[in-house]
């Protein structure tokens, strides 16, 4: 402390000059220009300088457990499912069932259009397979999407793919065995019928004692309109199984997107 302002009172009164610390501004030096504030530096700057201890680094966003490769692959494969299996179905049921086709054209080709049903039906099955894939595939993204919509939309793909499977042997299976049951029944009745030549009211013309009756005589006689509709209820009730699949299929997808982990 400097002595001369040691007894002065009116020392304290006075602040001291700039040298001494004072709170008077500094002049102003205008022989230089003002200099504009500098950029600030860019990112690759900021990434390339040294990390300093006393710097927080930036922290990842945070990432829940559940968003994992492991969802997205058994989504993809339950997507492939559900398009594979009902496709297997669906290509087995319409060789199986064409075969049937060709014995009706052969045997009763006028009838044709009627064994085409099993296969219109066992094609239904890979459109059932298509949409579930197609819905499957609009919400898989590997940013949002995690493991628990993975499992049920494999789940949901197996039921619908092995449900499609399923219903397309049987569609095959039936399908094929009445049509040619089918066109083998017509061909016996058309036979008969040309064998005993058409009949008049005055001279009826009994079956003998030993010749089987049959219930009837014409092409499209009520037996073969039996054998028709007895085809087309299996063939429903095998259809039946491909779409409690695909109804089964489609809840599941959509339960999954309305659970987060």
């Amino acid at each position: 402390i400097n002595a001369e302002y040691m007894g002065d009172a009116a020392a304290y009164e006075t602040p001291p000059p700039p040298e001494y610390g004072g709170s008077q501004p500094l002049p102003l030096d205008t022989s230089q220009p003002l200099l504009p504030p500098e950029p600030p530096p860019s990112p690759s700057a900021v990434k390339s300088a040294p990390f300093s201890p006393y710097e927080t680094p930036a922290r990842p966003p945070p990432v829940r457990d559940c968003e994992t490769d492991q969802g997205v692959f058994c989504g993809a494969i339950g997507i492939a499912a559900a398009l594979l299996f009902s496709a297997l179905g669906a290509g087995y049921g319409v060789t199986k069932s064409g075969l049937g086709v060709v014995s009706i054209g052969i045997l009763a080709p006028d009838l044709l259009m009627r064994g085409l049903v099993p296969v219109v039906m066992s094609e239904l099955l890979a459109i059932y397979g298509f949409v579930t894939a197609l819905s499957m595939i609009t919400t898989l993204n590997p940013t949002t999407y995690s493991s628990h919509e993975g499992y049920i939309d494999l789940a949901a793909g197996l039921a619908v793919g092995l449900s499609c499977l399923a219903s397309g042997l049987c569609i095959g299976i039936v399908g094929d065995a009445s049509n040619r049951s089918y066109a083998i029944q017509t061909r016996q009745h058309t036979l008969v019928s040309k064998a005993k030549g058409p009949r008049t009211p005055s001279s009826p013309q009994l079956p003998a004692k030993d010749e089987p009756t049959t219930p009837s005589k014409s092409r499209d006689g009520s037996s073969s309109s039996r054998m028709f509709t007895v085809m087309v209820l299996m063939l429903i009730f095998a259809e039946g199984l491909g779409l409690y699949g695909m109804i089964l299929g489609l809840t599941l997808h959509n339960t999954a997107n309305k659970h987060t982990c």
